[in-house]
């Protein structure tokens, strides 16, 4: 059997536990199901929308119902670290939504930074530890485990790595790290159409699913605050992340009101982009369709409160789904000196064609034409830092 071992450390408290919330575990199938992401979205490169072909080429990997995978992935952890959610600020809070506590009321726990943990792939062949690795990679130093990985929770780094596999999964963070980043990436996705022999020319139509195509990928990688300070804690870094993403949510153009967070602390605030808009259905007047919306691009549901209207509710999401995961990924990095952050955003059809956004309130739905990119692109351009290209 082929091997590769990793020891793996949590640089961002990781919420993966099973049936029991309350009990925080590192299990392979939730790494595998991660890896299966990241396989699909390399993989993409090669097949594009030929979804039969993607699907028998990553059986090959990772099995079907019918045929066990030929992967076997091993997780050793000798202690767990773990912490329950006791997160007070505000920008934390708003990354972390839906963390906070598990179903019973009680807070939920996690697996706090620091704790150090071993992967281990099996595989039969070269050629299937090498794929595997390759999902694997970048899982870990593009994406993230567990629950609101795509807003950086559950960010981890290898500090160790032993087998035959030539990736190097261990990346120099200094100067040097965007670059070593980048020459990975563009070798990877060489690597994978050279491995299958059988590429496919590209589409000039958005993919159905998020794939690592220029184009259709970016990512920017943020080392400082605006005063040009490096992030010291992961704190610090979630922090301008998450003030910076939920001020750009916010309606430029609404007048500053004051809230209070759960624990008494008073904040400023603005309604939300589209918010006049989306209040029109307590308008008599207003029916089925309303104009385009642009805030759903961030992921759906939506949700508006409304005081005006006695807090009446407006929930937005789609006519055929409830939910659709954000485009727009988020996670950390540590190096020696402290923090950085990534940013990516996948572009890929955010709703099957023909399906609207709708919009429930007052008892009534109406309908609304599918979000495009443009307010995700103007986030980004106006992110500072570095891109990294493919």
């Amino acid at each position: 059997m082929e091997r590769l071992q990793l020891t793996c450390e949590v640089i961002t408290p990781l919420f993966c536990a099973g049936a029991n919330q309350q009990q925080p575990e590192i299990r392979p199938p939730s790494i595998r199901g991660a890896m299966r992401f990241w396989y699909r979205a390399l993989m993409g490169r090669l097949v594009h929308d030929d979804v039969n072909r993607l699907q028998q080429i990553e059986s090959r990997i990772f099995g079907t119902t019918e045929r066990a995978s030929a992967l076997k992935i091993r997780v050793h952890a000798s202690q767990l670290n773990v912490k329950p959610f006791e997160f007070g600020n505000l920008y934390l809070r708003y990354l972390g939504f839906g963390l906070f506590r598990t179903q019973d009321g009680s807070p939920r726990c996690y697996i706090a930074p620091g704790t150090k943990f071993d992967i281990t792939l099996l595989a039969p062949d070269a050629h299937i530890l090498n794929q595997a690795a390759a999902s694997l990679w970048l899982l870990l130093n593009l994406g993230g485990l567990g629950s609101r990985a795509r807003r950086g929770w559950g960010s981890l780094r290898v500090t160790a790595e032993t087998g035959a596999n030539a990736l190097k999964f261990i990346l120099p963070f200094g100067s040097e790290f965007k670059n070593r980043l980048q020459t990975v990436l563009q070798s990877l996705c060489q690597t994978v159409v050279m491995d299958e022999r059988q590429p496919i020319s590209g589409k000039s139509d958005i993919p159905s699913y998020p794939i690592l195509l220029p184009g259709y990928w970016r990512m920017k990688l943020v080392r400082t605050n605006e005063q040009r300070k490096p992030f010291r804690t992961w704190e610090e870094a979630f922090v301008w992340a998450g003030e910076r993403l939920r001020r750009f949510r916010e309606d430029p153009n609404s007048p500053v009101h004051t809230g209070t967070t759960p624990r008494g602390t008073p904040f400023h605030y603005k309604v939300g982009r589209d918010y006049r808009q989306v209040k029109t259905v307590f308008s008599p007047a207003t029916e089925g369709e309303l104009g385009p919306l642009r805030l759903p691009i961030f992921g759906l549901p939506v949700q508006y409160r409304f005081q005006s209207e006695h807090n009446q509710q407006v929930t937005i999401d789609a006519t055929q789904h409830d939910r659709r995961a954000s485009p727009l990924w988020v996670r950390a990095y540590r190096s020696e000196s402290g923090f950085l952050l990534g940013f990516m955003l996948f572009k890929s059809q955010f709703l099957p064609d023909g399906e609207l956004v709708r919009v429930r309130g007052q008892g009534k739905t109406f309908t609304a034409p599918q979000p495009d990119y443009g307010l995700l692109d103007e986030f980004f351009n106006r992110l500072p830092g570095e891109e990294v290209t493919l």
